[in-house]
């Protein structure tokens, strides 16, 4: 099907909400225009004049009840779910996805002989699935509805118990992700619509991952007031952790003939010896809980060792506000525009300009010649300066109006006197 065609498929529609969704319904093997997605999401939130949202609601979910066994009707199914998939993404109609049933996609079955051995029933089924876990996991707040600097307070806040919880649920998202990739091992990668919902999953599992490396960086740094059982849950979180980590690698690496993974990297991974490390204290605290010891120090030595490895220098600047105290070291705009001036400027040749608007040359003062030291600012602990802030500003309990002066006649008239001078 090629592009004249889809376009004559869109003339009869009378909105533009119509005309997007069978644009990017459409039944070709392309993914759906950003255009059109955008439009489709637009009246879905309720910001289209001419669509209604449950009307537009309705008319995306309608084709999907239907029989789709036809040999390109998984692509119209396809490109309905990374519709959804987006909606769900943005918080859009969450209710209504979440309770969605569709048990014609859920239970597909393919009668094309090459659809079957491609796998895209199975694909189909595990992606509808996971949009509606995520979908029912995003109706609350949590991570990962927040921007990154958000996420820190946000778990900085939490107790130890609601950190644990939320980091089982983002790894439970994860493995969900998973189940999905694994459906491509009979190759229907061939087809660029299935590339992109791989590459939608690709951007799911950097938030997660994102999200996952702050909360356990955190329970890091709290080391020290894990009893055992906390202890017994960070290690199997580690685990999990550093699998997740060594996965996605792994996916990266070969879905690098998709455009948009090219420039995706992971400069950071958990390493194996963050495990070891957090089993070592642990067994030196049952160690010390056999010997009768009741108050337990916590092993210096080990918890630094830990800590390094959560902020290895093979960082990136953007990636190692995660972990660890920040080395703000770039130079700020100031300092650029000073340097590339500096030693530039002669004072002896402006003198030499006759147009220069001036009588009489003023020469420029020496103090106005001295350039601005550059300050190296000092490593900044963001946890910290979170926790000192909150002691050191309090919110006054009343609040004082200053209320402007009444109108005086007397005082207008002077003007009035004056301008009729």
């Amino acid at each position: 099907m090629n592009i004249f065609t889809q376009f004559c498929a869109t003339i009869g529609a009378e909105t533009k909400f119509e005309k997007a969704r069978i644009a990017a319904t459409y039944t070709s093997t392309n993914p759906p225009s950003e255009e059109d997605i955008k439009q489709i999401l637009a009246t879905l939130s309720g910001e289209d004049l001419q669509t209604n949202a449950q009307t537009a609601y309705s008319s995306l979910v309608r084709r999907l009840k239907l029989q789709n066994n036809d040999e390109n009707g998984w692509m119209m199914i396809i490109k309905s779910l990374i519709i959804i998939d987006r909606c769900v993404s943005d918080r859009i109609l969450l209710k209504e996805f979440y309770e969605l049933d569709l048990p014609l996609v859920e239970c597909r079955q393919e009668r094309d002989i090459k659809n079957k051995q491609l796998l895209i029933n199975e694909l189909i089924s595990k992606y509808y699935h996971y949009i509606k876990f995520k979908g029912l996991k995003l109706r609350n707040s949590t991570s990962l509805t927040l921007y990154k600097k958000e996420k820190i307070l946000y778990f900085n806040k939490m107790p130890l118990k609601s950190i644990f919880d939320e980091l089982k649920m983002i790894l439970e998202l994860v493995q969900r992700v998973f189940d999905i990739i694994e459906t491509k091992k009979n190759g229907h990668l061939r087809f660029k619509v299935n590339q992109y919902v791989f590459l939608l999953l690709m951007n799911d599992l950097l938030k997660y991952y994102g999200c996952g490396l702050i909360a356990f960086n955190l329970l890091i740094k709290k080391l020290e007031d894990l009893q055992s059982n906390d202890l017994l849950q960070l290690i199997a979180i580690s685990k999990s952790m550093v699998n997740f980590s060594n996965k996605f690698e792994e996916f990266i690496h070969q879905c690098r003939f998709i455009q948009g993974f090219e420039s995706v990297q992971l400069d950071y991974k958990v390493d194996d010896n963050v495990v070891n490390l957090v089993t070592q204290y642990l067994d030196q605290i049952e160690i010390q809980k056999s010997n009768g010891t009741k108050q337990i120090k916590l092993n210096h030595y080990n918890t630094q060792a830990v800590l390094e490895l959560i902020s290895q220098q093979r960082l990136t600047p953007k990636q190692s506000e995660f972990f660890g105290n920040i080395m703000i070291k770039q130079p700020s705009k100031t300092q650029i525009f000073v340097n590339s001036f500096r030693n530039k400027f002669s004072e002896e040749t402006f003198q030499k300009f006759t147009n220069n608007y001036s009588s009489k040359y003023l020469p420029i003062h020496e103090s106005f010649k001295k350039l601005p030291e550059i300050i190296v600012e000092e490593e900044i602990d963001f946890l910290q300066k979170v926790e000192d802030d909150q002691n050191k500003f309090h919110v006054r309990d009343s609040i004082d109006l200053l209320y402007p002066d009444p109108f005086d006649d007397k005082i207008f008239t002077q003007f009035q006197n004056i301008y009729n001078q």
